[in-house]
């Protein structure tokens, strides 16, 4: 599954850091927020219909085991590994 990342941004914000990892994964793409510090936690925004209409703040979970669970598609699961990785 080739998985391609289009931006990586980092911000530092009370004693809290936050990873935006931003992914295209064939037809799918998808915004992860990894936060760790303080507040740890993972969001995930899927780019699809439902987001662009109601431009929703997606799905938060207390860790990236919950969020992989999550999903059924196999391209959302590795983008939320891949941006784990890369925010470790």
């Amino acid at each position: 599954m080739m998985i391609q990342t289009n931006e990586v941004t980092n911000r530092v914000v009370g004693g809290s850091e936050y990873k935006y990892v931003e992914m295209t994964c064939g037809k799918h793409s998808a915004l992860v927020l990894v936060a760790s510090g303080n507040l740890s936690y993972v969001r995930v925004i899927v780019k699809n219909a439902s987001n662009r209409v109601w431009r929703g703040f997606g799905k938060q979970f207390k860790t990236s085991a919950e969020a992989i669970e999550n999903y059924k598609l196999e391209a959302i699961r590795s983008m939320i590994k891949h941006a784990v990785e890369i925010a470790v």
